[in-house]
């Protein structure tokens, strides 16, 4: 079985040398971020090149509403093997809109607890 990692804020920078080097690896995608047409092309790079499944999630982790739909995907989606918890904002964005960034870390935390959560009863099942 083809282990999966889950990669936020995968657009550019760290979360997208994070792709790469786990593509590389052989894993399967699920890749997050808000761009979707740079996101999109970056899946398809990826999945021809290193003959892999890539999902993509636009999801924008400061709408509440998104981030259940994305959570409830998950969920689904699993088991997930890796999470690189990536996403952010530009420091001008942070700037601008301090009260989202709020939000926002939530809903990482959420994301991490989801996923530890998820991987324990996983382990729990598995031994």
């Amino acid at each position: 079985m083809k282990k999966t990692a889950l990669i936020t804020g995968a657009t550019s920078g760290i979360g997208k040398a994070y792709a790469v080097a786990y593509a590389a690896q052989g894993y399967q995608l699920i890749l997050t971020g808000r761009r979707q047409e740079l996101l999109e092309s970056f899946a398809h790079d990826l999945s021809t090149y290193f003959k892999i499944k890539v999902t993509v999630c636009l999801v924008d982790f400061t709408n509440t509403k998104a981030f259940n739909s994305f959570i409830s995907y998950i969920e689904t989606a699993l088991p997930i093997h890796v999470l690189v918890n990536n996403a952010g904002y530009g420091l001008k964005k942070v700037l601008q809109r301090i009260h989202l960034m709020c939000n926002g870390i939530w809903s990482m935390y959420m994301l991490k607890q989801v996923f530890i959560l998820h991987t324990s009863f996983q382990l729990t099942l598995k031994y």
